[in-house]
């Protein structure tokens, strides 16, 4: 599975100001986190014209990041990629991305631009299996509730499939986001115009949903 770094980046005043224009056009609710905003950069071979840039705010708490996407320098005002699928497609129809008909390559552009465009407000942990869901410390109730919901899920839930077709590539797994469990499918065709299809399976499991999160069996995991 391809795994990519982020690098610390300094970014001209100019350029900033216009990410946190951008921000607040969308995100009023980041007012209080724009004047602390700190940058990294994606080091990522899909786009060799645009960066991506991750803006994080470590107060107030819980920390929060959203990403964007800067062209080449004087070209265009930052998109906000966060929530915005629609604009990574632009960016890729104006950047296409390399070797998408690698296996390795097209599933490293599933995983990281569904994360960048996501539309989960605590973050999405990726399941492999029921058994790694991550409960509460549960009472009487909830503990018959997920035994039910074992009968349901638990023969469904599996690690990612791969579908390989003359059009390009299908990734099927299942995530949990904001305490719901969802079904996804993420298309990626050879030219970029990566799809993504969630199916909400179950709302409000018993797991805590997601403001901070931590480690638990060498899986990274909401805590809080």
């Amino acid at each position: 599975m391809m795994v990519l770094k982020r690098e610390a980046v300094s970014l001209h005043p100019d350029t900033v100001e216009a990410i946190r224009e951008a921000i607040l056009a969308e995100r009023p609710d980041y007012g209080p986190r724009v004047a602390g905003l700190t940058f990294q950069k994606s080091v990522q071979p899909f786009f060799s014209k645009h960066t991506i840039v991750y803006a994080n705010s470590a107060v107030p708490m819980p920390a929060r990041f959203v990403v964007l996407a800067l062209g080449p320098a004087g070209k265009g005002a930052p998109l906000l990629l966060t929530k915005h699928i629609e604009r990574l497609r632009a960016v890729a129809a104006a950047d296409p991305p390399p070797d998408l008909g690698l296996q390795d390559t097209a599933q490293g552009y599933a995983l990281y631009g569904s994360g960048w465009t996501t539309m989960a407000v605590n973050g999405e942990m990726r399941l492999e299996s029921f058994d790694h869901i991550p409960w509460f410390e549960l009472d009487a109730a909830q503990k018959a509730e997920v035994e039910v919901l074992r009968a349901r899920f638990a023969a469904r839930i599996h690690p990612e499939k791969v579908i390989r077709s003359a059009a390009g590539w299908e990734f099927k797994g299942w995530i949990i986001a904001d305490r719901k469990l969802i079904q996804r499918t993420v298309k990626v065709p050879l030219d970029g115009q990566l799809e993504r299809i969630d199916v909400v399976e179950y709302e409000q499991l018993a797991v805590p949903e997601g403001k901070h999160w931590g480690s638990r069996d060498g899986r990274h995991v909401p805590v809080g």
